[in-house]
């Protein structure tokens, strides 16, 4: 009941809220605080929206509270008179049967206070047999489920703890792998260092070959050179030459051995004609190829 309450007065609350302007709330918040603090003066406080909408909810909360403390009073005060009921209905029938708990052995009054502490613990209204039964049942239950979350919290609790080892075995294995890296990133280091500065060199070598590259073919472009001015272009002349010079070498010897031809004059003087064409043929394609060589340099 006094949840209900709690919820009824928690969405009044909100309602009210929404409805009221600053102005209502400041006045509610005044009348609150001039309630909380009877006879003493208000401390101050700063007056903005927040403070205010601060101020409104406790105030809210705070009369919620008392309401429901009134209830749960209101229930203590109802229960009282039934329990004082209940003990001189009793009582009454206990004196016309003539029976009084002065009468009783102290087993007996032990006995009568367990009941009592156990109704009053199992907060019974009466000490029937049912309510008793019903109470125990109701305990029974309790108790079975409490003893069934305690199991799965036991279980829970296992799993944890064999994560927990699983964890600091891993950290652990961690922890050592972390140790042999930093001892290996010591007794590196030098090395890398090292490395680190022949790195440095290179890439200022580099960066001054590439200067160097540049301004070659930047003095090349303006010295007028070309492709075919190349170290390779000139090889593969000088090669066409050196085969050129060895074809005129056998032609060459060609013609000396017509010199000593016998006194046939004519036929030796045709044969002496072709081979200075011959050679001339030669002589003129080598002139060629070495104005040509000459012309690319």
């Amino acid at each position: 009941m006094a949840e209900n309450t709690k919820q009824t007065a928690m969405a009044g609350s909100t309602g009210a809220e929404a409805e009221l302007d600053m102005d209502q709330k400041h006045a509610y918040v005044r009348e609150w605080l001039e309630k909380v603090f009877t006879g003493e003066e208000v401390p101050d406080y700063e007056i903005n929206s927040q403070t205010i909408d601060c101020l409104y909810r406790m105030a809210r909360q705070n009369e919620t509270r008392e309401r429901e403390a009134e209830i749960l009073m209101e229930d203590f005060e109802q229960k009282t008179e039934e329990y004082a009921a209940e003990t001189a209905r009793l009582q009454s029938m206990m004196n016309w049967l003539g029976f009084s708990t002065a009468d009783l052995t102290p087993a007996g009054q032990s006995y009568v206070n367990t009941l009592v502490g156990t109704a009053t613990a199992l907060d019974l209204r009466d000490c029937s047999d049912t309510s008793l039964c019903l109470a125990l049942t109701d305990l029974s239950q309790r108790l079975s489920s409490a003893a069934v979350r305690v199991e799965e919290e036991e279980r829970e609790g296992e799993r944890l703890e064999r994560q927990m080892r699983a964890s600091l075995l891993r950290e652990a294995a961690h922890r050592r792998a972390l140790d042999e890296l930093s001892k290996e990133a010591a007794e590196q280091a030098p090395t890398l260092a090292k490395q680190k500065k022949e790195s440095e060199f290179l890439k200022q070598k580099t960066k001054q070959y590439h200067k160097l590259v540049t301004s070659m073919k930047e003095e090349l472009t303006q010295s007028g050179y070309e492709p075919g001015l190349s170290h390779g272009t000139l090889q593969q002349c000088a090669k066409e030459i050196e085969a050129l010079q060895s074809q005129l070498e056998p032609l060459q010897a060609q013609l000396a051995s017509y010199q000593g031809l016998p006194p046939d004059f004519d036929f030796a003087k045709v044969k002496v004609e072709e081979a200075k064409q011959e050679l001339a043929k030669l002589e003129a394609e080598l002139a060629r190829t070495i104005d040509l060589v000459h012309a690319e340099k």
